[in-house]
């Protein structure tokens, strides 16, 4: 899918995916949140005739307890007391799980495809906000989605000065804002971990079959690179939208080197059982030691690797 938005110089913005995470300073979508004028803006999907933004209409629908969507229909299209009327009905729909809040968005998707919109602006701000995973999953149309993601901060202590006795207090930890990154980005995390994990693992596997004069360390070494591309394909995803200053970038690091860790866990298990002659020869401690400094030698590559390539690509 192609969108391109032209702004009144033609100056344009391209968008190749249909479910794109964007800046909430980047225009229009920022005019658009702010309620500013659009229409020196035009749009063109897959290639078709430009439409001026100036015959369309905004339409924005405050969803409790998940976020705010902006919706822009072509003015032809587009019935503002029908499609009240009709999302009126779900208003009693109270959100207060994923499960609901899934519901809800899928039945109010229903609802406006009928009237054909041309694009959709998902600004997550709640609880119970869907993110681009879950959107793609229950979205069935064809209409290009923007999606503003939630800014989570992770609370840091801090010193504050009591001004009555001047003592100094360390504002308390909230375990509910350091766990909130976690859950919503579970499966990049997920992946994360699995891959550094079968870097470090099948590593461990090909150096003492490789000592032992076996073959089959061939396989484990190629098991070893299908992790490191995993890794480095997760990586290069990341920086498409984020930036190493993130403090998801910490959170990236840290399941990569839980990976490693449990790869080191993941042999001591293996050895502990193997019953292969000849492993006395080899040094227990070496194997584990190396297992996990491979690993992160390969966390650092895939960083460089996936960083290096987007950043290329953004100053051309």
């Amino acid at each position: 899918m192609n969108i391109i938005f032209f702004d009144s110089t033609e100056k344009s913005s391209l968008y190749r995916d249909s479910f794109n995470v964007i800046n909430k300073n980047v225009s229009p979508f920022k005019e658009m949140i702010k309620k500013e004028d659009i229409s020196s803006y035009s749009i063109s999907i897959n290639d078709e005739e430009k439409i001026s933004l100036k015959d369309t209409f905004l339409f924005l629908i405050n969803i409790k307890e998940s976020g705010s969507l902006y919706v822009l229909f072509n003015k032809n299209d587009f019935n503002k007391e029908e499609i009240i009327k009709k999302i009126t009905e779900l208003k009693d729909i109270k959100i207060n799980n994923n499960v609901i809040s899934i519901d809800k968005h899928n039945r109010l998707f229903d609802i406006l495809e009928t009237y054909h919109p041309l694009i959709y602006l998902y600004i997550e701000k709640h609880d119970y906000y869907l993110n681009k995973d879950e959107l793609k999953e229950i979205y069935k149309g064809n209409s290009p989605f923007f999606i503003i993601e939630k800014e989570i901060e992770v609370e840091e202590p801090i010193i504050v000065t009591n001004k009555e006795d001047g003592k100094k207090e360390k504002k308390k930890f909230s375990f509910k804002n350091f766990i909130l990154p976690i859950k919503k980005y579970k499966y990049h995390f997920l992946f994360l971990t699995v891959s550094s994990f079968l870097v470090g693992f099948a590593f461990s596997l090909g150096l003492f079959n490789s000592i032992l004069n076996k073959g089959i360390s061939v396989l484990f070494y190629i098991c070893v690179l299908v992790g490191a591309f995993l890794q480095t394909f997760i990586y290069y995803d990341y920086f498409k939208e984020k930036k190493i200053k993130d403090k998801l970038f910490i959170y990236s690091l840290s399941f990569s080197v839980l990976g490693g860790l449990f790869s080191m866990g993941a042999y001591s298990l293996y050895h502990s059982i193997d019953k292969t002659e000849g492993k006395e020869n080899v040094s227990f401690i070496l194997l584990l030691m190396l297992s996990l400094v491979v690993s992160l030698i390969f966390v650092v590559i895939s960083v460089l690797i996936g960083y290096l390539i987007n950043n290329k690509k953004k100053k051309k």
